[in-house]
């Protein structure tokens, strides 16, 4: 059965989810920059969302949409052996008639041209050995940034942001938010997203719940707003959903290191367990901020 026209993808773009699109329509869009190999994709059956260049199926279904790449010209025909050797035997006399002074200016030039050529090759050298190194390390940092837990994301996150400061190209290679295993990964994606976003483009915060301890609520923060902006959290109980309590509410606050910060436990006088129940999350830029 073709596949090809059938809408079944979602495709995480900028700061939402789009589709359910065709491999057609997912091919168009990467054709046209907007779909990378590090956007999440999703499927029907897929257990999480994952990198497009994770998807093997997706993968192969977008190759077989490239057009066929043209054949090769044929390398014209080499000299046969007997016009090559005619060809040596006439030059032959005239390499013989040649003045002698006029030689020695010949091997003077090509001993300069072998020196140049040598001095080009190892600079040549030089600069490929130091753009390897750069690659690597940006592939290790790139690594890092996917990978790494929230202690060694926070070291990560300064350097990443000086190269993407002046190389804002580089931006989507990295990940601005660590590995959180406590974090859904569509909430997770709403994270990224708000702190990926230039600053000079428009302010974004998003929050996210950790899954750790639903009876203690814990929130992350990601903003692109300045390093060690403060929020207030504040969360109010739904008044005919409490168990045990006609209302309770809670405020705590934050401060963002390099766009990300994370919450005391929200919990109830004594340091119990906030009542069960359903509650609405603000997350509102505090009044009183570092210069």
């Amino acid at each position: 059965m073709n596949t090809e026209n059938e809408k079944r993808w979602f495709v995480y773009i900028g700061d939402h989810h789009e589709g359910p699109l065709s491999v057609r329509e997912v091919f168009d869009r990467k054709q046209k920059g907007q779909i990378l190999p590090e956007s999440y994709v999703w499927r029907e059956g897929m257990a999480d969302w994952l990198m497009l260049s994770q998807v093997q199926e997706l993968n192969q279904a977008l190759e077989s949409l490239n057009p066929p790449k043209a054949a090769a010209p044929e390398a014209p025909a080499a000299p046969s052996e007997s016009s090559s050797t005619e060809e040596s035997i006439s030059k032959e006399p005239e390499t013989e008639l040649k003045p002698k002074k006029e030689t020695n200016s010949i091997e003077t030039k090509d001993q300069t041209k072998k020196n140049g050529g040598i001095f080009g090759k190892l600079v040549f050298s030089l600069i490929s050995v130091v753009g390897l190194l750069v690659i690597l390390s940006l592939g290790v940092l790139a690594l890092g940034s996917r990978t790494s837990d929230t202690s060694l994301h926070s070291r990560i996150r300064p350097i990443i942001q000086k190269i993407t400061g002046r190389a804002p190209f580089l931006r989507p290679i990295f990940h601005f938010v660590p590995a959180l295993s406590d974090v859904k990964a569509q909430d997770l994606a709403d994270l990224e997203a708000a702190r990926n976003i230039p600053f000079e483009s428009e302010p974004r915060i998003a929050v996210a719940l950790s899954n750790s301890d639903p009876n203690r609520p814990v929130f992350y923060v990601s903003t692109n707003m300045p390093h060690r902006t403060r929020f207030d959290i504040l969360l109010v109980g739904e008044s005919e959903s409490l168990l045990n309590r006609l209302q309770f509410s809670a405020q705590n606050t934050l401060v963002t290191s390099n766009g990300l910060g994370k919450s005391e436990a929200f919990l109830m006088d004594g340091g119990q367990p906030i009542p069960k129940g359903e509650y609405m999350v603000h997350v509102f830029e505090s009044a009183e901020q570092e210069e």
